[in-house]
C-alpha cells in the first residue's frame, strides 16, 4: 500500500519471511511460497483461496512504508466461514522488522493452540542477520530472483545479494541466493559452466559452514553439485535437506530431477508428487514434475502437469519445454511445434528454445526448417556461448549422428550442465543404440 510500488519487495520479503518461520513447526502444514504467491493480486474470496490451498486458515495483512516508519496490519481469517480470528496493527520503526515477523508469527501459533518444544519455540524466533539494511538488500535480491526470466534481473538479484554480503558477510541466505543466481545461467545455458558453477559451489559451500542446519543451504548446495553432475553429493545434501525441513519443497523438487536423471523413476515420481502436495500450485513444482513424467515417458501425465505450470505462469520455460518434447514423443508434431514456436516468441533470446524449436522439426520430418535454426544457432556461437548439449538434440533428430556425438563429447568436455537435464530420453533415442552412447552415459557418470 505504499506510494512506491519499488516497495513490493518489502511487502513479499516479510510475506516470506513470515512463512518460512511458521514452516519450521512440524504440526503446522503451511502452504508453500510459490503457491501463496500465485494467488496475490486475484480477486478471490477466502474460502476459494482456502481450497485451492488446501489450509483451514489464511493470514493476509497489507504494508504501508512511509521514509524509516512502517505499518503492517495482519488478520487471521477461518477459510471456512470467513470469521477473523485475530488482527493487529504495527506501527514501528524499520528498524523492528524482525520483532513485528516475530510477533506476528507467535501470535499466530498461539492462537492455533500450537504447544512448541522448547528447539521449535527457539526455531520460530530465528534469524539469519540483525543487519536491517543487509536483510533489505537480500528482499531485493529474492524479488529480482523470483522473475530471472525478465531481462537483467539476474544481474540485479547478484549485485543486490553482495551488498547484503558487504553489511552481513556472515549472512548464509544471501550465500544461498548469489549461489541460486548463479547457477540459473549454467542450467538454461546462458553462460558456460566454467564461468558460473565456482561461483555457485563457493556461495553455496559458504552458506552450508555459516548454517549448517539451514535447509536452504543444503539445497542450494545440491542444486549446484546436480549441475556439476556429482550424483552423490547432490543426493545426499538434498536428502540433507529434507531431514531439516521435510516441508522444504525446493529440496523435494531437486531430488526428483535428480532421481529423474540417474534412471531411478518410481522414486523420482514419488519426489515429485511430494513436491506437488507441498507446492501445488507452483509453475517449478509442476514443471519438474512434469519433466519427471517426460523421462519415464508418461506423456500424457506430462502433458497434464503443464497445464498446470502455464496455467499459473503462460511463459514457463519448464512448462514450455516439458510440454513441447511430450508432445513431439507421442508424435503430435502439430501441437508440439506450435509450444516451440511459442517458446521462442515470448523468449526470442533463449538459445535452448531455439534449438528445442529446431528439433522438433527434426523430429517432425521438416529438414530445411531444422537446418536454418540450426545454422542460426552456429552463427551465434561465433559471438556468444551456445551450450553444445543444444546443437546435439538438432543433430541428433536430423538423423547426423556423427555431428550430435561430437557435439556431444564436447558437452562432455565443458561438463555442460544442460546435460544433465536427462540423457535417457526420447530426444535422444535415435542415436541411443550407437556404442558411443555408453561412452557418452560414462562420461556423466551413469553408465
Amino acid at each position: 500500500m505504499s506510494a512506491s510500488p519499488d516497495n513490493e519487495y518489502f511487502s513479499d520479503g516479510i510475506t516470506e519471511e513470515i512463512l518460512n518461520a511458521l514452516s519450521r513447526i512440524p504440526t503446522l502444514k503451511v502452504a508453500a511460497r510459490t503457491s501463496t504467491f500465485g494467488l496475490k493480486g486475484k480477486s478471490l474470496g477466502i474460502t476459494e483461496i482456502g481450497e485451492l490451498l488446501n489450509v483451514n486458515t489464511i493470514l493476509e495483512g497489507s504494508v504501508r512504508r512511509m521514509g524509516q516508519r512502517v505499518r503492517i496490519s495482519a488478520q487471521l481469517v477461518n477459510a471456512h466461514d470467513g470469521y477473523h480470528i485475530w488482527s493487529e496493527q504495527y506501527d514501528r520503526e524499520i528498524e523492528d522488522v524482525f520483532e513485528i515477523q516475530d510477533e506476528i508469527a507467535r501470535n499466530i501459533v498461539d492462537q492455533l493452540k500450537v504447544k512448541l518444544t522448547a528447539a521449535q519455540n527457539e526455531a520460530l524466533g530465528m534469524r539469519q542477520t540483525e543487519n536491517v539494511e543487509a536483510y533489505e538488500l537480500y528482499l531485493r535480491g529474492r524479488h529480482c530472483w523470483h522473475r530471472w526470466n525478465m531481462t537483467g534481473m539476474l544481474e540485479k538479484a547478484i549485485d543486490h545479494y553482495k551488498n547484503a554480503l558487504a553489511k552481513d558477510p556472515n549472512y548464509a541466505l544471501a550465500y544461498c541466493g548469489l549461489a541460486d543466481a548463479y547457477n540459473v545461467p549454467g542450467l538454461w545455458g546462458f553462460l558456460p559452466p566454467s564461468e558460473v558453477l565456482p561461483k555457485a559451489l563457493a556461495a553455496a559451500t559458504r552458506a552450508v559452514e555459516l548454517a549448517p542446519d539451514l535447509a536452504e543451504s543444503r539445497t542450494s548446495l545440491g542444486f549446484v553439485q546436480l549441475l556439476n553432475w556429482d550424483w552423490e553429493a547432490a543426493e545426499s545434501s538434498l536428502l540433507h535437506a529434507i531431514d531439516l525441513n521435510p516441508r522444504y519443497a525446493f529440496a523435494h523438487n531437486f531430488y526428483a530431477w535428480l532421481l529423474s536423471t540417474v534412471g531411478r523413476q518410481r522414486e523420482a515420481s514419488e519426489a515429485a508428487r511430494l513436491g506437488q502436495e507441498l507446492d501445488p500450485l507452483s509453475p517449478g513444482t509442476n514443471g519438474i514434475a512434469a519433466l519427471v513424467s517426460y523421462h519415464a515417458r508418461q506423456y500424457d501425465q506430462a502433458i497434464e502437469e503443464c497445464g498446470l505450470t502455464l496455467e499459473r505462469d503462460p511463459t514457463s520455460f519448464l512448462g514450455l519445454l516439458a510440454l513441447t518434447l511430450s508432445y513431439a514423443a507421442k508424435g503430435n508434431y502439430k501441437e508440439a511445434i506450435s509450444h516451440a514456436e511459442r517458446g521462442v516468441s515470448v523468449s526470442p533470446d533463449v538459445n535452448l528454445l531455439r534449438a528445442l524449436l529446431a528439433a522438433i522439426y527434426a523430429m517432425a520430418g521438416e529438414r530445411a526448417a531444422a537446418e536454418k535454426v540450426l545454422g542460426e544457432l552456429l552463427e551465434r556461437s561465433k559471438q556468444a556461448y551456445v551450450g553444445p548439449t543444444m546443437i546435439s538434440w538438432i543433430y541428433a533428430n536430423l538423423d547426423d549422428t556423427d555431428a550430435a556425438f561430437e557435439w556431444l563429447g564436447k558437452a562432455c568436455s565443458a561438463r555442460d550442465c544442460t546435460l544433465g537435464f536427462g540423457i535417457r530420453v526420447p530426444l535422444y533415442d535415435r542415436i541411443s543404440s550407437d556404442p558411443r552412447f555408453q561412452e557418452l552415459l560414462g562420461c556423466l557418470g551413469l553408465a
